[in-house]
């Protein structure tokens, strides 16, 4: 397959002040609950997958519901945006469980809350799977964690199929360390520029062994830290988020491996210069289990202070810094080269450009096919850092400032790539935003806006 399919969409800046005038325009929220698709009620992880499989949630639910079943939330520890991230919870059950926290002092078991009529029977069983309840005054030397194996076969898989290693422990009361590891069989690797073909090439799909998440976080009730991969998100999501939460505030660890539900083609390569594609005859229709997968946050260090008293509310500051290098998928990389501007449909140039299958040296002209619908590893990296400041009236009234900037580096020597202007990333270099956010709540109202201005390199468009 050559060339990419080119989706009308707006720039990235465009999208960033869309978002802020229609976040501007929004009337009040009346206690709504976190909008996913249906009433989530749900034991597993295998009932989420059920879900996804039948279709009743998007594939983007199903990752934060997954991740957020994962991590689990703190019924005594959460505050109200971690909290309202429990699926079918309304902010008038968000704020009807804080206001008996704070009467009771603690929550040691979650049936209390049915017991005071602080939230429906149905609704804390829904939610059951996702809550954690620590006792008071845990031990400095308690310790728990878990190790978590996972892999998917199928008849026509390779010897060894895809398989994920979690494992995750906490202690010393606010310490928390964890990684996954993954093996794949289906990434290409080592990508290189061909100079004699006037494209990329890249090794073949092969057994490989990766580490993309490992982190070690302190987080007490006041600040924390984190080292390694995150993420982290603020106000109405428009300036800067990475979470898929409904109402981000700060940063959590990351260690999220998932598995696809669907087979996958077992061959992805077309012709290129052979006479004919590799996937011709049968070869195209053997369908096998797809790898484990991983979505990309941020890999660095973030810091926080969540309540510094003041004379009239309180301040929360986060900072935070990630340098990493990026996968992307071969039709959003454009020959800058060639193309003057990725946006000009109508110039061939501005296509993606071919990926080689090399089985030998680089630079041989030994004819060869072209991989076709792959995810490039390690192509880029980027380098970036925010920071966040914001002052607490009461926990439903906040106003607060959000900016990051962000650079990227392509790392395939003798090559000058960049994005497709339909990438989630904006060409032409540098970019970042800054943002400011506000909150308000009375009784039965909430009024959330937020107005972000954004920054890049892109040349201005005839």
């Amino acid at each position: 397959m050559t060339g990419r399919s080119k989706r009308p969409r707006p720039t990235w800046t465009r999208l960033c002040l869309l978002g802020a005038l229609v976040g501007a325009w929004l009337p009040a929220r009346v206690g709504r609950a976190a909008e996913y698709e249906i009433f989530i009620d749900i034991d597993d992880e295998e009932d989420l997958y059920d879900l996804q499989v039948t279709g009743q949630i998007e594939d983007e639910t199903f990752e934060t519901l997954v991740e957020l079943l994962r991590r689990g939330v703190d019924l005594n520890d959460a505050d109200r945006e971690g909290l309202y991230a429990l699926p079918n919870l309304s902010y008038e059950d968000v704020d009807a469980i804080l206001a008996y926290r704070a009467d009771v002092g603690w929550i040691s078991d979650p049936a209390n809350l049915v017991l005071a009529g602080v939230i429906s029977k149905r609704k804390l069983a829904a939610i059951a799977a996702f809550l954690v309840v620590t006792e008071p005054g845990r031990k400095l030397a308690a310790t728990n964690g878990f190790v978590r194996l996972q892999s998917a076969y199928a008849i026509p898989d390779p010897v060894a199929p895809s398989a994920a290693l979690q494992a995750r422990v906490s202690t010393a009361r606010y310490l928390t360390l964890g990684a996954a590891v993954v093996h794949t069989r289906l990434r290409v690797d080592d990508v290189r520029w061909d100079p004699a073909r006037q494209a990329l090439s890249a090794e073949p799909p092969s057994s490989r062994v990766h580490i993309p998440k490992a982190f070690a976080q302190w987080d007490t009730d006041d600040w924390g830290v984190i080292v390694g991969s995150y993420r982290i998100g603020f106000g109405q999501r428009l300036t800067f988020d990475n979470t898929g939460r409904f109402s981000p505030n700060g940063f959590f660890l990351d260690d999220a491996v998932l598995r696809s539900t669907d087979m996958t083609r077992a061959c992805r390569e077309s012709a290129g210069e052979l006479d004919e594609s590799p996937c011709a005859g049968d070869a195209g229709d053997i369908y096998i289990s797809p790898d484990f997968r991983w979505r990309a946050g941020l890999r660095g260090v973030a810091a926080g202070f969540r309540h510094a008293k003041l004379p009239v509310g309180w301040m929360q500051g986060y900072a935070w810094a990630s340098f990493q290098n990026r996968d992307i998928y071969q039709y959003e990389l454009v020959d800058a080269a060639a193309c003057e501007d990725p946006r000009n449909d109508d110039d061939p140039r501005c296509s993606a450009p071919d990926v080689f299958r090399r089985e030998g040296d680089l630079g041989s002209l030994e004819p060869t096919s072209r991989h076709s619908f792959q995810t490039l590893p390690n192509m880029y990296d980027e380098a970036l850092g925010g920071a966040n400041l914001t002052w607490f009236h009461d926990r439903r009234t906040h106003l607060g400032v959000t900016g990051y900037g962000a650079a990227t580096r392509w790392r395939v020597e003798d090559a000058d790539l960049d994005f497709q202007e339909w990438s989630s990333t904006p060409f032409g270099g540098p970019y970042g935003a800054i943002g400011a956010d506000a909150a308000w709540g009375r009784r039965w109202a909430d009024l959330f806006v937020e107005v972000a201005r954004s920054f890049d390199g892109m040349p201005e468009s005839d």
